[in-house]
Order: structure tokens, then C-alpha cells, then sequence
């Protein structure tokens, strides 16, 4: 560790800090949900990625949801809800 005369402090080994970081983003496997006679719904720490309308307005139609996945340190994690 360095420690400067303006009050920096620089690690020597940068490793150990940016394994703690989020490195990449992505969507995770896709995940079909029946909205049954229009009915709503949400998923944990999915996004909604399509929708399969077919025919009339209150039918039994699909939703296409994908977790969001965060890569920690070498692992994927799905987000969490809040």
C-alpha cells in the first residue's frame, strides 16, 4: 500500500477491490407466465420481455419474463426486489 503526501492511500494490489464490483449485466432464461382471463402479474427481480396476445381482450394470454442477472466476482446472481 502506498500511502502519498496528499492523504492518498493507493493499494498495491487492485485484485481484491474489483472482485467486490457488478462486471457485467444480463438477462437470464426465459420464463413463460399465463395471464389467465386478465389477470396481472409480477415477478421478482424479472423484466418483462414480450407479451402473446391472442384474441379477445380477456383471454388467456402469455407473458415473457427474464431475471436480471448482476455478475459478482466470477458468479451470476439474480437481482433482488426491493
Amino acid at each position: 500500500m502506498i500511502f502519498a503526501v496528499n492523504g492518498q492511500i493507493q493499494p498495491s494490489n487492485w485484485g481484491n477491490f474489483d472482485s467486490r464490483y457488478v462486471k457485467d449485466v444480463r438477462l437470464g432464461t426465459r420464463v413463460v407466465q399465463l395471464m389467465a382471463r386478465g389477470g396481472r402479474y409480477e415477478k421478482a427481480g424479472h423484466a418483462i420481455t414480450g407479451l402473446r396476445i391472442i384474441g379477445e381482450v380477456d383471454g388467456d394470454d402469455e407473458a415473457i419474463f427474464r431475471p436480471i442477472q448482476k455478475y459478482i466476482n466470477g458468479t451470476w446472481y439474480n437481482v433482488a426486489q426491493v
